[in-house]
């Protein structure tokens, strides 16, 4: 059993007659794509996807906002953030202008499968090791001469 499936998990509900047209629009993008988008409920709630009328980019990406707590890049951004004890990463830019994403300590892949999924689904973005951000953060502090930093 793949405990990182949740294909039955975190679907957005649809009426009997959305569940209906779904269902086409699903054959519908998987004809366009040349795969079965069905696959992608594994990591992806594309019932969400469906009932806010979203598509994918040109490099059939979709948007963050019903990534799974099971999706590699699960982030802050999708609605499923802070539920059942799942937090998100963190996209950002680096000073140079491209994407980062640095995992939360919830993400349920090892450094090494992000590592691999980041070469092949997400070749121009860096992916931040925590650690590291943290001894960055930590030297940044002391540089600085900041022996603490107080909470808002």
């Amino acid at each position: 059993m793949d405990k990182k499936n949740f294909a039955n998990k975190y679907n957005t509900k649809l009426s009997d007659k959305d569940e209906k047209r779904f269902q086409q629009w699903i054959k519908d993008i998987s004809i366009k794509q040349g795969r079965n988008i069905l696959e992608d409920l594994y990591d992806y709630d594309m019932r969400g996807a469906f009932k806010e009328g979203l598509t994918p980019d040109n490099n059939l990406h979709w948007k963050d906002t019903y990534k799974k707590p099971n999706h590699p890049t699960f982030s802050t951004q999708s609605i499923y953030h802070n539920i059942d004890g799942y937090s998100g990463g963190e996209w950002n830019k680096d000073t140079f202008g491209r994407d980062t994403f640095t995992p939360s300590k919830t993400n349920l892949y090892t450094y090494d499968e992000l590592q691999n999924y980041f070469n092949r689904a997400e070749p121009n973005a860096l992916l931040i090791e925590p650690k590291l951000q943290e001894r960055v953060y930590s030297d940044l502090l002391k540089l600085n001469n900041i022996t603490s930093v107080k909470g808002n």
